[in-house]
């Protein structure tokens, strides 16, 4: 990850990126894969793999914006921050 973070291209598509429009995406998309969700923001796979695992690990920082990012069996979804698997390690998620 830390070879990716000083490439000139990601910190471009960082600084460019907005957290709640990809809260948007994925409510709109739940289950979405990396590959499609890569590919809906026409970025490298690897710069939004790493960004996500950023997102995913440290989801209490995203809480005022929109929600947390969970990933589950390589599927990403947000969780409104009132839903209360929001709030546990491991958040269960229903497929329905």
């Amino acid at each position: 990850m830390s070879k990716i973070f000083d490439e000139v291209d990601y910190q471009k598509f960082v600084s460019e990126l907005n957290y709640e429009d990809v809260c948007d995406v994925l409510k709109n998309n739940q289950g979405i894969s990396l590959t499609d969700l890569s590919k809906k923001y026409n970025a490298k796979e690897e710069y939004f793999d790493c960004l996500l695992k950023i997102w995913t690990k440290n989801w209490n920082t995203f809480y005022h914006k929109g929600g947390r990012v969970v990933n589950k069996n390589g599927n990403y979804y947000i969780l409104s921050p009132r839903n209360p698997q929001s709030r546990v390690r491991n958040p269960q998620i229903n497929y329905m």
